[in-house]
């Protein structure tokens, strides 16, 4: 459809929701055609589960 036709508004998307989780988590590759679908890899931060730990123990 259109979507394939406008792989920067895909792209806009994916940068859009890695800034919305960004204290959460960091890109780890970014946004790729892989064929007619785009990827991103987004890696948690290593204090995200340490801190999770903390605040369910208090």
């Amino acid at each position: 459809g259109r979507e394939a036709t406008h792989p920067e508004r895909g792209r806009d998307l994916l940068m859009r929701l890695a800034e919305d989780v960004k204290d959460l988590g960091q890109i780890e590759m970014q946004p790729v055609l892989d064929g007619r679908n785009m990827v991103m890899v987004l890696a948690p931060n290593k204090t995200v589960g340490t801190v999770g730990a903390a605040a369910q123990s208090a």
